[in-house]
C-alpha cells in the first residue's frame, strides 16, 4: 500500500529540511545562525516522525539519525560557546560513537582536537561540528537510498 499523500509530503519536507542544513553547513555558518536553523528543521522532521508508521522504519531511522547528529552538533557548539570545556558532555553520546566512525575516531583520538581556538580578527573559531555534520550527511544519503527502494 503506497504512503498517504500527507505522509509523502511530510517525508519530502523532512528530507528538504535536512538537506537545507547540509547546504548551510557546507558553506560555513555561525552558531548564531546555525542553532535556529536546527530548531526549525527539527520541528519539520518531528512532524514527519510523529506520523503513524507504514512499514517505513528504516527511512524513519535514517532521517531521525541525521537530525540527531545536527542536534548533537548544536548542543556541543552551544556548550562550547557557553563554556569552552562543556562540549564534552554533548559529544559523550554512545549512540553517536556507535553510528559514526568520524565521531568515534575524534573522541578516541582526543576530543580536544575536535575544536580549535585560533584567535584572529573574528575572535575564537569553533570547529567541532564537522564530524557530526559528516555523519548527518551520511545518514541523508542512506535515507535517500532507503526511500528510493
Amino acid at each position: 500500500m503506497p504512503p498517504a499523500p500527507a505522509q509523502v509530503s511530510a517525508l519530502d519536507d523532512a528530507l528538504k529540511a535536512l538537506k537545507g542544513l547540509q547546504s548551510v553547513v557546507s558553506g560555513g555558518v555561525s552558531y548564531r545562525d546555525y542553532a535556529p536553523r536546527v530548531t526549525d528543521a527539527k520541528i519539520i522532521v518531528d512532524r514527519y516522525l510523529g506520523q503513524p508508521e507504514r512499514g517505513d522504519a528504516a527511512q524513519r531511522a535514517t532521517i531521525a539519525g541525521a537530525m540527531r547528529f545536527y542536534v548533537l552538533a548544536a548542543s556541543g557548539w552551544n556548550a562550547w560557546v557557553s563554556n569552552p570545556g562543556g562540549y564534552a558532555l554533548a559529544v559523550d553520546d554512545a549512540w553517536a560513537r556507535e553510528q559514526c566512525p568520524a565521531v568515534k575516531h575524534a573522541v578516541a583520538a582526543d576530543i580536544m582536537k575536535m575544536f580549535s581556538l585560533p584567535r584572529g580578527a573574528a575572535g575564537l573559531r569553533f570547529e567541532g561540528p564537522p564530524a557530526f555534520w559528516s555523519c548527518a550527511a551520511d545518514k541523508i544519503v542512506e535515507a535517500e537510498r532507503v526511500i528510493s527502494r
